[in-house]
């Protein structure tokens, strides 16, 4: 069911129109194609054009016509080039102000384009009728819409049909002109011979022969023959020639044509043909009479002769007469082929040809002239002349221009060869990757902003110094003071630098020699360092400044925290898969071994850190670590054995 309104925007734009005195002008069609619209329900006159998204045609009117002074019908015409959408929106309006007119609401239509080898197009044809007081005068409309609202297909049909009848009464269910559609077999191929032949009165004709596939022994071969056409263009004969085991007989398709089938051959078991065509099929329909005829009519003895020479027109030629005029034929047959006939000459036999001047043809029956080969001669040692004043086959080198072989090496140091592209590409992918390696590091202004490359020394008047990479320090003696070095080789680890302070007993108010202690915690206001506790600071110092060496190319870990007491340690801020580095310093105090249990956060494991101060059995660094992974960004740990000034520090 399909609704249609006149809407409240039409009302208003006629309106307009009249009081303007200027026509009213609808010249336009929109289709749409509305989701969930349902064209039983009332439409809204207030309704304007769908989205824009939804729109699938706009089209001038092709059609405008009236059926009474109060009534005009504008139609929209789509033929086959036209598709493919679908669309259950109609509108019509005024092209210059956009106004819509009339809107209907219908079932969805599928509109299809014609694609040759692939699809059939369909015509639709939609029209309005706007009915409304004098509507005839205010649209100018003067054409009768009855002109072309009108439905020949009924007719067009009828005529095609009576052409097929006629052709049934003259050659039958089928008929065949000579060799035309003969079942051929050459090798395993089966053809059908080109010609024309008639079936079910539709004339089927192919202009050269037609291979056969899927034929089969013990089958029948088909000639299938239907009508068909679109509605606004030329209908013609469509056949098909078809193999089947079963038998073949008229039927209806899918789209209503109608199709005429006749068996054209047999094939046996063993692949021989059968050929089952009607030839030509004229006699069954000749008139009895005419027959009759034909019959009665015989021919009288006397009217015979044996003559050879006769000009006679109503004279028959006897057996002996045909005889003397077959002889002689045959003798002038023999006498003919003793003589040479002329033929042309080509590439594959000889005979006669025509002599050119040209030098240019391509011909191959043609024969030059000696004027043609002088010239052809002559431009042959005018390219041979030129050819040797050109450039000369030499190899390349680095000093002269010439030939020269590719490669696809990267690595060749041959001054020979040139780099095909791909080798330029491997060598130009190379680059581009060592620079993205190398823009991926750190650099040196990033390095001196996080970490340490330099420290500061102060003096006891409050004099202080930067201390640099590659800068020096000095020790000035003064007073009683002797300071020297009394080992200057390696300064390895096994083999130090050792520097000798010489000085008087002293204490904090004179100056002098003092008692040396190794340790590098005491806080003992009489004691001096002794050269294995500068050693020991001096050795941290470098250790200290190689790792800061070294982390100018790594990440210096983060410090997440610290503890210095037994129970439960939990640890945030974690980046997961990263190295969290726990450090135990055992201070003055010697804890033994000090476990370390995961609660959650990473793998489960425990740790056993051995940790000591000077004293105990076990001589140990008392600086010890581990390393965890974390699988979370909290880490939860378990501590005990911390015991006096021991202290757990965290970094990742």
């Amino acid at each position: 069911m399909s609704q249609t309104v006149i809407t409240v925007a039409f009302e208003h734009y006629k309106a307009q129109q009249e009081a303007n005195l200027t026509p009213v002008v609808l010249d336009e069609f929109v289709l749409a194609n509305v989701p969930n619209q349902d064209a039983s329900l009332p439409i809204d006159r207030h309704e304007g054009l769908p989205p824009q998204a939804q729109i699938v045609l706009v089209s001038d009117v092709s059609k405008a016509g009236y059926v009474n002074p109060n009534a005009v019908v504008y139609s929209l015409l789509m033929d086959t080039t036209i598709g493919d959408f679908d669309f259950n929106w109609i509108g019509l309006r005024n092209k210059a102000s956009g106004v819509v007119a009339a809107i209907s609401h219908i079932p969805t239509v599928y509109k299809l384009k014609t694609m040759l080898g692939v699809q059939n197009g369909n015509s639709v044809t939609r029209s309005i009728m706007m009915s409304y007081r004098d509507a005839m005068g205010l649209t100018n409309i003067d054409v009768d819409a009855s002109t072309w609202q009108i439905d020949f297909t009924a007719r067009l049909f009828g005529i095609d049909d009576a052409g097929r009848l006629a052709n049934f009464d003259v050659f039958g269910q089928a008929a065949f002109l000579a060799n035309g559609f003969k079942v051929e077999k050459s090798g395993s191929d089966y053809i059908a011979k080109a010609g024309r032949g008639y079936v079910g009165g539709l004339r089927c004709h192919t202009p050269a022969n037609l291979p056969l596939a899927n034929v089969t022994n013990s089958s029948g071969i088909y000639l299938d023959a239907s009508w068909q056409g679109l509605l606004t263009s030329q209908w013609q004969a469509v056949f098909d020639v078809k193999a089947s085991a079963s038998a073949l007989v008229d039927y209806v398709d899918g789209n209503g044509y109608q199709h005429y089938v006749t068996k054209i051959a047999d094939v046996d078991g063993a692949g021989n043909i059968t050929d089952c065509r009607v030839i030509e099929g004229f006699s069954e329909y000749y008139q009895q009479t005419e027959v009759d005829n034909l019959l009665n009519e015989k021919i009288n003895k006397a009217s015979i002769t044996d003559s050879v020479t006769s000009a006679s027109s109503i004279l028959v030629a006897s057996a002996k007469g045909l005889k003397t005029a077959y002889d002689k034929a045959v003798a002038a047959y023999n006498l003919a082929n003793s003589k040479w006939t002329h033929r042309a000459a080509s590439t594959n036999q000889t005979g006669t040809s025509q002599l050119s001047d040209a030098v240019t043809s391509t011909s191959s029956v043609l024969s030059a002239t000696a004027k043609a080969a002088k010239k052809a001669y002559d431009k042959g040692v005018e390219a041979l002349n030129k050819a040797n004043s050109k450039w000369t086959y030499v190899v390349a080198t680095t000093s002269v221009y010439g030939a020269t072989k590719l490669s696809i090496a990267t690595n060749s140091t041959s001054t020979s060869l040139a780099a095909t592209a791909s080798a330029v590409k491997s060598a130009y992918d190379k680059a581009v990757s060592a620079y993205n390696l190398a823009a991926s590091k750190m650099t040196q202004s990033t390095a001196d902003s996080r970490y340490i490359r330099s420290f500061q020394v102060e003096d006891g008047d409050g004099t202080e110094v930067t201390i640099k990479q590659a800068k020096e320090l000095k020790f000035v003696e003064g007073g009683n003071i002797d300071i020297n070095f009394t080992d200057t080789s390696t300064g390895s680890d096994s083999d130090p630098f050792d520097l000798k302070f010489t000085v008087p007993n002293a204490s904090t108010s004179g100056r002098g020699a003092v008692q040396l202690t190794t340790s590098t915690a005491s806080t003992s206001t009489s004691l001096a360092a002794a050269a294995s506790a500068v050693k020991a600071a001096y050795d941290k110092a470098v250790s200290a400044y190689s790792k800061a060496e070294q982390a100018l190319s790594a990440e210096v870990p983060l410090y997440k925290g610290s503890r210095s007491t037994n129970g439960t340690w939990t640890i945030s801020g974690l980046t997961v898969g990263k190295p969290l580095y726990l450090i135990v310093d055992g201070g003055s105090s010697d804890v033994g071994f000090m476990p370390v249990r995961i609660e959650s956060g990473a793998a489960y494991q425990e740790h056993k850190y051995y940790s000591r101060i000077g004293t105990g059995s076990a001589p140990q660094d008392n600086n010890l670590s581990t390393t965890i992974i974390p699988t979370s960004t909290t880490l939860v740990i378990s501590i005990s054995g911390m015991a006096g000034t021991a202290v757990t520090r965290a970094y990742q």
